[in-house]
């Protein structure tokens, strides 16, 4: 059948037709409706990239970089999206599985200056923002918890897979980084996450 041809709800129910007996319907319409901030567009474009298969259709996508070469190893971008911004590239891929999704796209970084009101417009947060832009990484994570909005930050170097969550209305107040310098002539800093005790999270390394 002509997908073009039928209903937007006909064409949600085919897509997420194979999540039954894995995923309650529930539970899928509260996907459905959801409002996810990917807060980075390297590492954040494989996780857009599977959420919006899973059946997600509205997301805000933060990002200041565009594509470049390298990034095309391991991030859900084609040789047709080099230097185009990466919100840009992402928000058409995305469309291009789902053409019924909302899809915000903003060409900034997240800031200590807007991270209020970006947080405001959502309901979940995926932070992948660079893992040594500390300083937005702390504001991201301050500001989820502020507005009791779920957090789940899953930004290791290139290639690692580590993922957190962190539940608003009870994760504990912060989650703070050791930084530890590398000394050796082709490393960056090394960043540790140090998770409060009474945090409840789950991770994945």
């Amino acid at each position: 059948m002509d997908r073009s041809r039928q209903s937007q709800k006909t064409r949600y129910q085919d897509l997420v037709l194979r999540n039954k007996g894995y995923i309650l319907d529930a539970i899928q319409e509260k996907i459905r409706n959801t409002r996810v901030l990917v807060a980075g567009c390297g590492a954040g474009s494989t996780i857009a990239e599977s959420m919006v298969r899973t059946g997600f259709t509205k997301f805000f996508l933060a990002d200041h970089d565009t594509v470049s070469s390298h990034n095309l190893n391991r991030q859900a971008y084609e040789f047709k999206d080099l230097n185009r911004p990466k919100v840009e590239a992402l928000r058409d891929r995305l469309v291009g599985i789902n053409p019924d999704i909302e899809v915000e796209a903003f060409n900034e970084r997240v800031t200590q200056k807007n991270v209020a009101k970006i947080v405001g417009k959502i309901d979940f947060v995926i932070d992948t923002i660079d893992f040594l832009n500390l300083p937005d990484v702390i504001a991201l994570h301050d500001e989820s918890h502020l507005q009791k909005k779920p957090y789940c930050p899953a930004s290791p170097p290139a290639g690692a897979r580590r993922a957190f969550i962190f539940l608003g209305a009870i994760h504990a107040p912060r989650a703070r980084f050791s930084v530890f310098q590398n000394t050796g002539p082709s490393m960056g800093n090394l960043i540790l996450s140090v998770l409060p005790g009474s945090c409840r999270c789950w991770g994945l390394t």
